[in-house]
């Protein structure tokens, strides 16, 4: 991929059959691949570095008396309070200040014709998360360029809270979205604002090589701990159902001293890597004054250091949890108050895993007792739940067709 990406650099009489691309994933890759079998070449689309971004006051005026009744509404029926002048102000320039960065962006693009719709042109996304990413988006749909994002990992299709994401999947910005999840197919069908075909696709093969399970025995470390604790500014993310930040640290404060400190084991604790507070983490500090617990300091992404360890605890329902089953080590997963599972998945999830709730009022027992069990004990009743996995590993798409599908076919189809 990496190679076919450097020599599109020079392939220019090639470039009436091509690829944008931005922000890459394993299934993009593959799919990339099979559309490089057939002529195309690859272009990266990259966001400008220094940009100037222009205020657009005829557009301002037009939208900011619609969001201020909708934003009043909305903070009042979350908060019980009615938003005050100082807040409103505050969103309200963080909301211009996107608008404007966003049609910045589509002058720029326009400009420099930074996409061109001559020949067969596709647009490619793994996920769009800048006002960058979506001026592309849009440019694209104004040119008739087919765009196609990509599953990342697995989340929206875990979580209890469907009504308050389905504003952000794939489906809903770009004209096909592939997917590898059963469950993720689903919900995105389901979403209020779909524009887009979903469509079914194979677990990418990177990602089921780095499932593959390693000898038991060969494993040197003992626990890791994969934290998904983070502070999302008080009233947590509008998105996403829960706790304030306030509790939610006060529940890892207490896994932390009620659970982990106590195990008669060695635990490396990793913390999810978004500097939101300025300061040290107050976990850290706790952490350091136990002797079993260490942090894990190295900023590496998961999915390359998970294999590595003999038993995974992990909790909430984001993407995380995703790379933890790849690894096809044993899993504990903690339900917290936030970020729920959904009934659909918990009730699969509690049949090939080690599940716990953390509203029951016995879950730090009976976790502590598991974790002091011999760990050649927990890998056997570990085995007999994950043996039994094959639906939880069909519903979240982890197990690869034998059958190869050709994206290029599937998607010019």
């Amino acid at each position: 991929y990496r190679l076919v990406f450097f020599f599109s650099r020079y392939a220019n009489f090639f470039k009436n059959k091509k690829i944008y691309i931005i922000k890459e994933n394993s299934l993009l890759k593959e799919a990339a691949l099979d559309f490089f079998l057939s002529g195309f070449i690859f272009l990266p689309l990259r966001r400008p570095k220094k940009v100037f971004f222009k205020k657009n006051h005829s557009v301002v005026k037009k939208i900011k008396p619609l969001f201020e009744n909708v934003f009043k509404s909305y903070y009042l029926k979350a908060t019980g309070y009615e938003i005050n002048n100082k807040t409103m102000g505050v969103i309200l320039k963080i909301l211009i200040s996107n608008i404007n960065e966003y049609l910045t962006y589509l002058k720029i693009i326009k400009r420099f014709n930074m996409i061109s719709a001559k020949g067969k042109t596709y647009l490619f996304l793994g996920y769009a998360s800048t006002n960058f990413d979506l001026a592309c988006l849009a440019i694209a749909k104004q040119k008739k360029i087919t765009s196609v994002s990509f599953q990342h990992a697995i989340s929206k299709e875990i979580c209890n809270n469907h009504f308050l994401s389905d504003i952000t999947y794939e489906v809903n910005y770009t004209d096909k979205f592939l997917a590898y999840s059963k469950a993720s197919l689903k919900y995105s069908n389901k979403s209020r604002f779909k524009r887009g075909q979903a469509i079914k696709a194979n677990l990418p093969e990177d990602l089921q090589n780095r499932s593959k399970r390693s000898s038991f025995l060969s494993k040197k470390k003992n626990i890791l701990f994969v934290s998904t604790f983070i502070l999302t500014g008080n009233r947590t993310n509008p998105s996403r159902a829960g706790e304030s930040d306030l509790n939610k640290l006060k529940i890892e404060i207490n896994l932390i001293n009620n659970v982990l400190s106590k195990v008669p084991k060695h635990i490396h604790y990793k913390p999810y890597y978004s500097k939101r507070f300025i300061g040290r983490p107050v976990e850290f500090d706790i952490i350091d004054k136990i002797s079993n617990v260490s942090i894990c300091n190295q900023n590496i992404d998961l999915r390359y250091i998970v294999s590595n360890y003999k038993l995974i605890i992990t909790g909430r329902a984001t993407s995380t949890f995703s790379w933890c089953l790849f690894s096809s080590r044993p899993t504990i997963f903690l339900d917290f108050p936030d970020n729920r599972l959904n009934e659909e998945t918990k009730s699969i999830l509690k049949k090939s895993l080690f599940y716990f709730d953390t509203r029951n009022s016995n879950w730090e027992k009976g976790l502590l007792n598991l974790l002091s069990d011999d760990l050649r004990n927990i890998e056997n009743i570990w085995k007999k739940k994950y043996n039994k996995s094959s639906l939880l590993l069909d519903y979240l798409g982890l197990n690869r067709n034998k059958q190869s599908m050709n994206y290029y076919k599937i998607l010019t189809n």
